[in-house]
């Protein structure tokens, strides 16, 4: 049967905010990620300068010099991305046999979505048009300049203004996740404090179904506890 509206609304009611608030956390990490890797990027460019100008001296196009960014962004990208995608479905996998093992009653096939693919393609494609832009406009900057030993002096001051921005937006992140990871062990640590009068460890809760009709309550329940009495590892 399809599951694209979930398997109950039960399951949707209980869990939806919870999964909300992962893919928050998961998206904060991911921009963490990506500003590390914008910085680590922008220091390559810089360190290049010099092999850019020679570049554009001996003759080589803004285009070619993009082109040049592009390739290398391209398969860092690509690459990134596959690895990415292989990793995601084996972990889900993994998840989908731990929930298998411990419910035991239901079996889900991970298959690849369309739109996850879309999505990958588009991101990559917004990856290499900004890079290319990117280097376009510092190519254009180096053959601007009037002498090798003169050239760059814009585009570093230009770009230790981006380096601090994004060095601040990367602590900044950085900040707010530990300090809410660090609520977050607080509070779980302070909820398994919470003295409930019985151990809750190895406690399962069940929902009974309805009860059939032209029964006696009393002793179909207590039937009912006697089987379940009868499972095994079952102590109370």
């Amino acid at each position: 049967m399809p599951g694209t509206t979930g398997i109950d609304y039960f399951l949707r009611r209980r869990f939806g905010t919870p999964l909300y608030a992962i893919l928050g956390i998961c998206a904060a990490l991911l921009l963490i990620a990506c500003v590390n890797l914008t910085s680590l990027l922008l220091a390559r460019v810089l360190s290049r300068r010099r092999e850019i100008s020679v570049r554009m001296a001996l003759g080589a196009k803004r285009s070619q010099i993009a082109g040049l960014y592009i390739v290398e962004t391209g398969i860092l990208t690509i690459g990134g991305m596959a690895i990415g995608l292989l990793a995601g479905t084996e972990i889900a996998r993994m998840l989908l046999a731990k929930g298998e093992s411990i419910f035991g009653n239901f079996h889900l096939e991970l298959t690849l979505d369309t739109r996850v693919v879309i999505f990958l393609i588009a991101l990559v494609v917004l990856v290499l048009a900004a890079f290319a832009i990117a280097s376009a406009w510092y190519a254009g900057h180096l053959s601007a300049s009037p002498t090798l030993k003169d050239s760059g002096r814009g585009v570093i001051a230009a770009s230790s203004t981006v380096q601090k921005v994004l060095l601040g937006t990367q602590i900044a992140l950085t900040l707010a996740f530990v300090t809410v990871s660090a609520l977050f062990s607080a509070s779980l640590k302070n909820m398994y404090g919470i003295d409930f009068g019985i151990n809750p460890r190895n406690v399962w809760e069940m929902l009974l179904g309805e009860r059939p009709k032209n029964t006696d309550p009393v002793a179909y329940y207590r039937g009912l506890l006697q089987q379940i009495e009868l499972l095994p590892d079952m102590q109370s």
